[in-house]
């Protein structure tokens, strides 16, 4: 119980600091990324502020990964890249940022054009093929 309560905090103080904002016409139990995204969409601050820090983190965590694989290029699917640039732009920065200078601006970070379970499914050929 407690965890959840902390975790609702930032939401909380954010629908206090920005009573403006898209996302206070709906209640907290609808908001999801759908949801945001519209916002987003519609140039709401705090619905992009979602998006940058989600991306921020994304970058941090795929920085962590080419580190200790060092791939050439990322490629990301699913419901992440729906949201386009909203993500895509702090996860590139948030990724070179974080990165050993022997790796920036080498690894490509793009977006599958295949739908979610074509993408799927030939990733798992790929790794069947390998072997």
């Amino acid at each position: 119980m407690l965890l959840q309560r902390e975790s609702q905090l930032p939401q909380k103080k954010m629908r206090a600091e920005f009573p403006e904002s898209m996302l206070n016409q709906y209640p907290e139990d609808a908001i999801n990324s759908k949801t945001v995204h519209e916002c987003a969409e519609k140039g709401d601050p705090i619905a992009i502020e979602v998006f940058r820090y989600t991306g921020q983190k994304l970058g941090e965590a795929l920085a962590n990964f080419v580190m200790f694989s060092s791939p050439e290029a990322i490629l990301l699917f699913g419901g992440v890249i729906k949201a386009g640039d909203f993500i895509l732009k702090p996860a590139k920065l948030h990724m070179e940022r974080n990165l050993f200078p022997l790796f920036r601006n080498k690894v490509k970070l793009v977006f599958s054009e295949l739908e979610e379970a074509d993408a799927a499914i030939l990733g798992a050929s790929a790794l069947v093929w390998e072997k």
